[in-house]
């Protein structure tokens, strides 16, 4: 087919050049054709679970979402 097209050689060097600073580690199982994500780690990761908790305290206030929602709300 395409494989060797150059839209599909552009295509491979995007995302190439996307995950150069993708770094870390996956650990998977898979079983009867199921992928299950065990884990994930990386020293560069974005992720911060203080600041997705809805346990944690911090300065959000729910009230502080109205003016949000009324704005979004116009559209």
């Amino acid at each position: 087919g395409f494989w060797h097209s150059p839209e599909c050689e552009f295509l491979r060097h995007c995302i190439g050049h996307s995950q150069e600073a993708v770094v870390g580690t996956v650990r998977l199982s898979v079983f009867k054709g199921q992928v299950y994500i065990l884990g994930r780690e990386s020293p560069r990761s974005l992720y911060n679970e203080e600041l997705v908790s809805m346990n944690v305290q911090g300065d959000y206030e729910p009230a502080d979402a109205t003016g949000f929602i009324n704005i979004n709300s116009l559209r």
